[in-house]
């Protein structure tokens, strides 16, 4: 017979319950997510005419034209951590504000010169990536519902498809800076949504911290070994109703932390070491937070107040575990393979014989194809059994894309890119989701979502220049997609291995 300990809490902060997400975090995460892709795709489609514009220093196959393909990407990989520093220090809603105003800054800025195309789209790639790692911290902290993870993944999509398709037709009318830099208005947009819809929930929790922008309080289960007495936690046995008050833990002290951390370490397992840990937990000094009586019989849960101490526990948590790593691994090669086509294809397509507004074009059918994946995958890798199917079968797939893109007549090119945009889309959508739904809550999922597209775009950013490279070294394109298709076997492994281990806590 157990004896289960009731380490008193502070009462969290009221969220949606599971699968009950309110309109303004679903308007706000399909919003921000539309403009996370536009600012890269919309000049890949413009690699073509680049040194018409900004001059011959961006000419096809220049080292220049390679670095402003993979430039944005190393940006994204280097300013991962800012996106839950910033989330920590003033909120979820300022955050992603601050992320929309600094790209639309960037996307104007980058026009203004040609000696600044290049650092303002590193700028975007920064901003872009502050509010991509907050995204899914957004969806986490909603209920995680697996619909919302599609909405935001298609919205990326959508972003993609809709800035390679309408640079033709907006250079055309503005001129081809006017058609770049035309993307900062949406960004804008999207910034004020974001802090209109998303700020007025926010009620002032104890200690200060924003109740509607911090991440969801950290809750843990301790199990106190047998013969253990405490002086003020409550002890009920199998369930009976506990035998006093409980005495609340300190609301932001280094014990409650310390407790927490300590109780973290494995859901509801006995302690079997750190006995005499859960018991001085227990027995720690009143504060005059606000708590609540523990229901009789319940799982002893301790629940520590959000502030910036305690929402950033040590990163090598999460670099020890193994599903962490697997999910890491898994989004740096498959953004390895989403930049290195979209950085490359509208040019591979010209040298097919395709011309500009056909290549752009075909860009843009490639994002368009992938849009049912990115809304029907996160439902299906939602089921675990789902999962473990989808995570290896679309590396194959795209594997198998890639030789059909490379060998097939450009008549047939549509239903080949179709097909892998389709794939790819799938990768994306089933990496985001698994950040959601793997990590035990939204400040986890927050440093997940940092620690996977910090590392996993920083891997990528070679892609687009590893490309270029071999293209350039062969004078043709088989080295390249012979390269790219070895990748995506590598990712069906990673897929197999990320859908098993242990929760990301």
């Amino acid at each position: 017979m157990s004896i289960r300990a009731e380490l008193p809490t502070q009462a969290p902060a009221k969220g949606p319950a599971r699968g009950r997400v309110p309109w303004a975090a679903a308007v706000s995460a399909l919003l921000v997510s539309l403009n996370l892709r536009p600012a890269v795709t919309s000049v890949a489609a413009a690699f073509p005419a680049l040194a018409s514009v900004f001059g011959p220093a961006y000419a096809p196959g220049s080292p220049w034209l390679a670095a402003l393909g993979s430039a944005p990407i190393l940006a994204f990989g280097l300013s991962a951590p800012l996106g839950p520093w910033l989330a920590r220090r003033w909120g979820l809603a300022p955050a992603l504000t601050t992320s929309m105003l600094a790209l639309a800054a960037a996307l104007a800025l980058r026009v203004a010169s040609p000696a600044l195309l290049l650092p303002g789209t590193v700028i975007a790639g920064c901003a872009i990536m502050v509010g991509s790692v907050l995204v899914p911290q957004l969806v986490k902290a909603n209920g995680g519902a697996t619909w919302l993870a599609g909405i935001t993944t298609m919205g990326m999509g959508s972003g993609a498809a809709i800035g390679a398709a309408l640079l033709t037709p907006t250079a055309t009318w503005w001129g081809l800076p006017g058609a770049l830099g035309a993307w900062a208005l949406p960004a804008i947009a999207a910034g004020a949504v974001a802090w209109a819809t998303l700020r007025p929930r926010q009620t002032s929790a104890p200690g200060g911290a924003p109740d509607g922008d911090a991440a969801p309080p950290l809750e843990t289960a301790a199990r106190v070994p047998r013969g253990a007495h405490d002086g003020g936690a409550s002890v009920a046995r199998d369930g009976a109703s506990p035998s006093s008050a409980a005495a609340p833990l300190p609301a932001r002290g280094q014990d409650a932390i310390a407790c927490a951390e300590a109780a973290s370490s494995s859901a509801a397992a006995p302690l079997r070491a750190r006995g005499q840990d859960a018991i001085a937990c227990a027995e720690a000094p009143p504060s005059s937070a606000a708590t609540r009586a523990p229901h009789p019989g319940a799982i002893a849960r301790t629940t520590v107040a959000p502030s910036s101490s305690v929402g950033a526990p040590p990163r090598g948590r999460l670099l020890r575990n193994r599903t962490a790593l697997a999910i890491t691994a898994y989004f740096g090669v498959q953004a390895l393979l989403y930049f290195a086509v979209t950085s490359w294809l509208p040019t591979y397509l010209a040298d097919r014989g395709a011309n500009a507004e056909a290549a752009s074009g075909l860009l843009a059918w490639f994002s368009v194809a992938g849009l049912p994946a990115s809304f029907v995958v996160p439902m299906i890798v939602g089921r675990r059994r789902g999962a473990r199917i989808v995570g290896p079968g679309i590396g194959l797939a795209i594997g198998a894309c890639l030789v059909w893109v490379l060998a097939g007549p450009l008549s047939i090119m549509p239903i080949a890119i179709a097909a892998l945009g389709f794939s790819q889309a799938s990768t994306l959508a089933f990496a985001f989701t698994l950040i959601v739904i793997r990590s035990h809550d939204a400040a986890t999922a927050g440093r997940l979502s940092a620690l996977a597209q910090g590392a996993g775009f920083a891997l990528a950013s070679i892609g687009p220049f590893a490309a270029g490279w071999a293209h350039g070294a062969t004078g043709g394109w088989v080295a390249p997609f012979a390269g790219m298709a070895v990748a995506a076997v590598v990712l069906a492994g990673l897929g197999a291995l990320a859908v098993r281990g242990p929760e990301v806590r």
